[in-house]
C-alpha cells in the first residue's frame, strides 16, 4: 500500500515532466517559446561596467561560497557561471578588468578559467585573459579575503551571484568604496544581506531566470517554462483549497491525502 500523500506527490511529478517535455519538443520542432521578462539586475550588469570604463576601474565577481556543481546548489552554481560568462564578454567589449574570487572548492577552478577564456576568445580579446586575476580562496579565508579584493583594487562594480552564506561583507565594503552592489542567491535565509547592501538584487529564482536569460540555451528557457507551468497550476490549487476551506468543503485536502 502507498503511503499517504505519494499519489498527489507523483502527479506534480508527472505534471512537470510533461510540461518540459512539451517545451522540449517545441524547441526540437524550431517553435518559439514564452520570453522570459527584463531583469533589472542582469541589465545593470551593462550599466555598471560601462560606469568601470568611464573610471578607469576594475570590477569584480564572486560565484558564490557553494562551488560544487553537483547537488541540490547546483542549478544556481551553473547559472552563476553562466552570467559569470556574460558579464566577462561584457567586460572584454569595454577592456574592463575582472578579478574573481572562488571559494573553497577545488574542481571550480579550472572550470572558470575554461569559461574566461572562452569568453574572451569569443570576443576577439584573448589576451585580456589573465590568470592571476581568477584568485582561489580556501573556505576559512574566502569572506575576508573577498573584501581584501574589492578594497584593495577598488573596484567600481561588485557582481556577487550564486549560493551565499556571508556576502554581505564584501557588499558592505564596496558601498564603502562607492562601487555599484549587484547581488543574488538562491539561499532565502542570506537573502536579507543582499536586500540591505545592494543595488540590485536577484531574488531567489530569479538567479536561475537570470542564467538562463543570460545563456540564450533553449533547452534551459525549456525547462524554465515548465516549472513556471506547474507552479502557476499550484498557486491555483492552493487558492482553491483556501476557498474550499473556508466554505468547509474538505474535498481538495482529501485529494491532497491520497
Amino acid at each position: 500500500m502507498l503511503k499517504a500523500g505519494v499519489i498527489s506527490e507523483l502527479i506534480v511529478v508527472a505534471l512537470l515532466s510533461a510540461m518540459m517535455g512539451y517545451y522540449l519538443w517545441l524547441v526540437s520542432k524550431g517553435r518559439p517559446l514564452p520570453k522570459i521578462r527584463r531583469i533589472p539586475a542582469v541589465e545593470a550588469i551593462e550599466e555598471g561596467i560601462g560606469r568601470c570604463a568611464e573610471m578607469g576601474r576594475p570590477m569584480h565577481y564572486a560565484p558564490g561560497d557553494f562551488g560544487q556543481i553537483s547537488g541540490e546548489w547546483g542549478p544556481a552554481v551553473v547559472s552563476a557561471l553562466n552570467i559569470y560568462k556574460y558579464t566577462l564578454k561584457l567586460a572584454a567589449k569595454h577592456e574592463v578588468p575582472v578579478y574573481t574570487s572562488l571559494p573553497g572548492v577545488a574542481e571550480i577552478i579550472p572550470l572558470v578559467q575554461g569559461i574566461a577564456r572562452e569568453a574572451y576568445r569569443e570576443e576577439g580579446k584573448p589576451e585580456l585573459y589573465k590568470e592571476e586575476n581568477i584568485l582561489y580562496y580556501g573556505p576559512s579565508a574566502y569572506k575576508i579575503a573577498r573584501c581584501g579584493t574589492v578594497l584593495r583594487n577598488n573596484v567600481a562594480l561588485n557582481v556577487q551571484v550564486g549560493v551565499f552564506y556571508t556576502e554581505i561583507q564584501s557588499h558592505a565594503v564596496a558601498r564603502q568604496i562607492g562601487a555599484i552592489n549587484i547581488g543574488g542567491t538562491t539561499r532565502w535565509t542570506a537573502m536579507y544581506g543582499q536586500a540591505i547592501t545592494c543595488d540590485y538584487v536577484l531574488i531567489c529564482e530569479e538567479v536561475l531566470a537570470a542564467g538562463t536569460l543570460v545563456s540564450g540555451d533553449p533547452g534551459m528557457t525549456a525547462s524554465l517554462a515548465g516549472e513556471d507551468v506547474v507552479k502557476m497550476f499550484l498557486i491555483a490549487l492552493g487558492a482553491i483549497g483556501i476557498v474550499l476551506g473556508l466554505l468547509g468543503n474538505p474535498a481538495l485536502n482529501s485529494l491532497l491525502r491520497m
